[in-house]
């Protein structure tokens, strides 16, 4: 199941509250134009016309400004949506899947199913860790936490951009390990290998 930020795909309090105005605004020209035709001031029935006109006019406009801003700011949202995204495994040493892992990526923590995947964690801005000048792909940093097992900490995992990463992640026992945690530490593409030792 694909997974994607609330924080991105709905929209904000603040644009709630500045479509909330110009709601507002809209019926108040409305009401301001009603309440002008209701007096008692004696019009012609050209000047009520003319009046009429300008209130649905302005109460059009209104609309349209509202209608607008809604279109744009969910443009707006639909393009900061990144396509690259990071799905992980985790298994035990016999890989045996792990129900309901912590997995902890660019600060926000997911668990995973009977399966032990966990969803498809979205990452936003790639950044890489190895040359900020490439964009194709940037590296991410995978916490797996697990009552009776050691912590694992996959340091620099490839994600390329537009992809969704798979990666399995091995936790051990706390009667499997001495050491407090076990990291991992992915190693780059070939390819950017390759041009080091060009280099």
């Amino acid at each position: 199941m694909l997974f994607c930020s609330f924080a991105q795909t709905t929209i904000t309090v603040k644009f709630r509250l500045k479509l909330l105005a110009q709601v507002y605004c809209a019926f108040y020209f409305i009401q301001l134009f009603q309440g002008i035709l209701d007096r008692n001031v004696q019009y012609n029935s050209r000047m009520k016309a003319t009046l009429k006109n300008v209130a649905a006019a302005l109460s059009l406009l209104a609309l349209v400004i509202v209608v607008l801003t809604a279109i744009d700011h969910s443009v707006n949202v639909s393009a900061s949506v990144s396509d690259t995204h990071i799905r992980v495994t985790v298994v035990d040493l016999d890989n045996n899947p792990v129900h309901n892992a912590k997995v902890t990526v660019l600060g926000s923590s997911f668990y995973t199913d009977n399966k032990g995947l966990s969803p498809a964690i979205e990452i936003g801005a790639l950044t890489n860790c190895y040359d900020v000048n490439i964009s194709e792909w940037g590296t991410v940093t995978v916490v797996v936490e697990k009552e009776g097992y050691a912590p694992a900490v996959a340091l620099n995992c490839v994600c390329y951009n537009k992809q969704t990463r798979k990666l399995t992640v091995k936790l051990y026992g706390d009667d499997q390990s001495e050491l407090p945690y076990v990291t991992y530490v992915e190693s780059p593409p070939d390819d950017y290998i390759k041009t080091l030792l060009k280099n």
